[in-house]
């Protein structure tokens, strides 16, 4: 590995923006297969959101210009031919384990500001 060390305070801002998106959600597919109160919540992030906040503060492309090369490894965008209907495909998503730990760093780079003030 190289090393490049802390989160820049970009970055941390993001993380606390994202941390105000958790939520819970169910997922379409489930919701019309078992309807609304047999789907299980998720909780979690909207992944284009993640991404355009990550974008809205400098340090990526916005979602809209994906396919696109970005640095965060916790962002993903697949595209893909439909085998069925030859159609363009395309989704959005996040590396939970990797997000968890970003969010980690800005909770602790904010309870160590408060302690210092």
């Amino acid at each position: 590995k190289t090393w490049r060390g802390r989160a820049t305070d970009e970055e941390l801002r993001a993380a606390r923006r994202i941390a105000a998106e958790l939520g819970f959600y169910q997922w379409d597919d489930a919701i019309a297969a078992k309807g609304a109160d047999g789907a299980r919540y998720h909780f979690g992030v909207r992944a284009q959101a993640v991404w355009d906040i990550m974008a809205d503060e400098g340090l990526c492309a916005p979602s809209s210009a994906a396919p696109c090369a970005q640095p965060y490894a916790f962002l993903c965008h697949d595209a893909w031919q439909d085998a069925d209907s030859g159609e363009p495909r395309s989704r959005y998503g996040v590396r939970s384990d990797q997000l968890a730990l970003f969010l980690i760093a800005a909770q602790e780079a904010r309870i160590a500001a408060m302690e210092t003030a």
